[in-house]
């Protein structure tokens, strides 16, 4: 047996009353076997007599005689019967006596065991949580309610720099009264795979979970989501771990797959071999699939499995999201199935009864509840003349947008379309964009807004109606320096300058730019003006330009105010954290 599968055998106090009516079943057959083995004359004889009758001699001559056995009497069944009923009895107290001691006896085991090796995954992997006494070190003042908005208005000073030898990502999290943003680093080496999270603040190193490989298990996925969990996929093994404190919470064991191997279905396409660090939007539940095995909902909080889906139309591409506003209810995207593509609801899964109670061990997958409890919407098909491409979620705030490139007559266009759950959405159409042959180097969902869509053109950003192309501004943050990340907040902010520019207005709403030469460009989108107005610059910084050879990127830390800039080359990434 594999040393993990015994681990999750040792994890596990065997419940007491399977185990003592196995036991006692085990007893009484044993007493019947001895009973059977040792009785030399059979216990029901066959004759009508009820005294021994001497069978006629043979022909042959003398020879010892032979008796015919008499019908047993009442008296002898009900003795046999009382024998039989005291061996039962017999056998069930030996085996709750026997039950309950082997669940004292695992209990103590457990317990040894974890004292003296850690969890039942201690040989998979090993965690260094925060010590308690710098749990809130830097952290900022929260009410437990609001969202994180903050941007720096005027990013001009550099707080921290450093290289990591593997991707990154961003957790915003909260805990009580306090807040903070973790940088969660992967590293990797040819002994084991660490994940690590960093104070986006400053940089400090908080926490650590080291993966070691071996044999049986080694590192497959880690998925960051914007809330507080990351989940850590060893082969089959989903640990939880709180991005605020480093602990791990939970785990559960997913089902063995029957080919390829189970990997985190995120809200943007992934082309396999999967990334091993994946970013994943505000939920309470993450989705894994697997080639030929369907999909499950693992609840974030602790890892632990709660509802499943049967791969039901061959080999598809799936992508998930979640409302906005309502986190609990997702969408799931399937796409190029069997010829036919759907959206299907998402409905907050509900943990099995006995998971309420009490947790099952780790290796035995409880009862899972269909995970497609809702009809599934069709995507319609494209007008006639035209091919469709693969689709993809851009929004899932109150609807959920899709978006998809049309091959119509050789020229390629873009597509939109709005699937809800609700009767109207069958009366939705598709919308294309009226410009063929072109598509945005960048797209980004406003947070303040359902469809209300960021475009990066070059070195020009325009904002774009998701739902009929329409542009609603367009500004130039740096010219000749094409735009290559985005963020926003949202969050009204007051002009510092305090006047009313004529046809602005002193309210907006504030946005980041990261452009390819590392120039951050804060924009000002007016608030509550009148028709379409121009959106302006309020502040320029080169003070994270540097050579980058690879690929830029742009991540928020919207607690502490912090923008990192990144620069991927070679799996190696580059940081450079800038504040106001």
């Amino acid at each position: 047996m594999p040393p993990d599968e015994w681990h999750r055998v040792y994890a596990a106090a065997p419940p007491a009353a399977p185990l003592a009516c196995s036991l006692a079943a085990a007893v009484v057959l044993a007493l019947c076997v001895v009973m059977l083995v040792r009785r030399q004359r059979p216990w029901v004889a066959l004759g009508p007599d009820l005294d021994p009758v001497p069978a006629p001699a043979t022909a042959t001559g003398s020879g010892p005689q032979e008796y015919e056995r008499p019908y047993a009497t009442g008296a002898t069944l009900r003795r046999h019967a009382r024998r039989a009923m005291a061996a039962g009895v017999a056998g069930v107290l030996v085996g709750g006596l026997l039950g309950a001691g082997a669940t004292f006896g695992a209990s103590g085991l457990q317990r040894e065991r974890r004292e003296a090796l850690g969890p039942w995954w201690g040989q998979l992997a090993g965690s260094v949580p925060v010590p308690e006494d710098r749990l809130d070190e830097g952290a900022a003042e929260w009410d437990g309610k609001s969202h994180f908005v903050r941007l720096p208005d005027r990013p001009e000073r550099v707080a921290w720099q450093r290289g990591f030898k593997g991707p990154v990502a961003l957790s915003m999290c909260g805990r009580g009264e306090r807040a903070r943003g973790t940088l969660v680093a992967l590293e990797e080496s040819s002994r084991h795979s660490v994940i690590v999270g960093h104070d986006a603040r400053d940089g400090t190193r908080r926490w650590s979970v080291t993966v070691r490989r071996q044999d049986t298990a080694e590192l497959s996925q880690v998925a960051v989501g914007e809330g507080c969990t990351v989940l850590v996929l060893i082969g089959t093994v989903v640990l939880a771990v709180d991005a605020y404190t480093g602990k791990v919470e939970g785990s559960s064991v997913l089902p063995q797959a029957r080919h390829g191997a189970w990997h985190f279905i995120t809200p943007a396409p992934e082309k396999y071999p999967w990334p091993r660090l994946v970013s994943l939007s505000d939920a309470e539940y993450a989705h894994l699939t697997a080639w030929d095995d369907g999909i499950v909902a693992v609840r974030r909080s602790d890892a632990e499995l709660v509802a499943w889906a049967d791969r039901r139309y061959g080999s598809c591409t799936h992508l998930v999201d979640y409302y906005r506003n309502e986190p609990e209810s997702g969408q799931l995207l399937m796409d190029d199935c069997a010829g036919r593509s759907a959206v299907a609801v998402l409905p907050e899964p509900e943990a099995p009864e006995e998971l309420r109670k009490e947790r099952p061990p780790a290796y035995r997958l409880p009862p899972l509840q269909p995970l497609l409890a809702h009809a599934e919407m069709p995507v319609p098909a494209p007008p006639r003349g035209c091919r469709s491409g693969p689709l993809r979620i851009l929004s899932a705030s109150v609807t959920t947008l899709v978006e998809t490139e049309w091959d119509c007559a050789g020229k390629a266009y873009r597509a939109r379309i709005s699937l809800s759950d609700s009767d109207s959405a069958r009366f939705q159409r598709w919308a294309k964009s009226p410009v063929a042959d072109a598509a945005p180097d960048v797209t980004f969902v406003r947070s303040g807004g359902v469809h209300h869509l960021l475009e990066a053109w070059g070195d020009t950003v325009k904002m774009v109606d998701g739902d009929n192309f329409d542009v609603w501004w367009t500004v130039v943050p740096r010219r000749g320096d094409p735009v290559v990340g985005l963020a926003d907040s949202d969050v009204i902010v007051r002009d510092r300058r305090g006047q009313r520019d004529a046809g602005r207005g002193d309210l907006y709403q504030p946005i980041l730019v990261l452009t390819r030469s590392g120039t951050l460009v804060a924009l000002a989108d007016p608030y509550e003006a009148e028709g379409k107005q121009r959106v302006r610059v309020t502040a320029s910084s080169d003070v994270a330009r540097q050579p980058c050879a690879g690929k830029r990127g742009l991540l928020a830390d919207k607690i502490s105010g912090t923008a990192l800039v990144l620069c991927t080359t070679k799996g190696r990434t580059h940081v450079t954290a800038v504040t106001d």
